[in-house]
């Protein structure tokens, strides 16, 4: 259901939000300002649904060879990959390998990105992919927030409890609203409010995040 809410989150922002805008009239064959809005809907929405489970595939075998129970590795990448956040083990994410950690953390911010770039890449449109812009926007805000939440840790923290790698994927994870964590969320001076504020910046418009 999680996974399924990801793809209604995307294509409502899409189809419904941004009727008249760039990326919603280049989307695909059908031109919603021209052509008839319920058609134009439907060809979005199967675009969307043609990358979007593309992009999971790609993700759940990637997340088999680091996680060995290929059940886990499936419920996570589809927990992350709509940003949803949910994992079968109860500590979430912290009793996994960092890679494991890693891996299902990389498809929460695939799924922060706009499903239109996955649409144009996957049409060979790669320049009109970059151009959209939705990459270096998420790409930027993860980078800018983790310089300022990593050096808040180091600057107030007397705790290793948790190394900056584990840090670091619960800011990604929170950025991209997804909600994994690593192990126990630092809540001392400005890093907790720095980490609501990567919350509420969320992901790209398009994307399962909704933006």
């Amino acid at each position: 259901m999680q996974w399924c809410g990801g793809l209604v989150i995307a294509t409502a922002v899409l189809a419904l939000l941004l009727p008249r805008g760039r990326p919603a009239r280049r989307l695909g064959r059908v031109d919603i300002q021209q052509g008839d809005r319920i058609a134009s809907t439907r060809e979005q929405a199967r675009q969307l649904l043609t990358v979007y489970s593309a992009l999971t595939l790609v993700m759940v075998l990637l997340t088999m060879l680091v996680i060995p129970d290929w059940r886990e590795a499936l419920v996570l990448t589809l927990a992350a990959i709509s940003t949803a956040g949910f994992s079968p083990r109860a500590d979430s994410l912290a009793s996994y390998s960092p890679l494991g950690q890693g891996m299902v953390i990389l498809s929460c911010v695939l799924g922060a990105i706009s499903l239109l770039v996955f649409v144009f890449v996957g049409q060979g449109r790669h320049r009109e992919a970059w151009k959209l812009g939705s990459v270096q926007r998420v790409l930027v805000a993860i980078a800018l927030a983790l310089v300022i939440y990593l050096a808040a840790v180091l600057t107030t923290s007397q705790d290793r409890e948790l190394t900056l790698y584990a840090h670091a994927l619960n800011l990604i994870s929170g950025l991209t609203t997804a909600g994994f964590s690593t192990g126990p969320v630092y809540d001392a001076g400005p890093a907790l409010l720095i980490l609501l504020l990567a919350m509420l910046w969320g992901g790209d418009a398009g994307s399962t995040a909704g933006g």
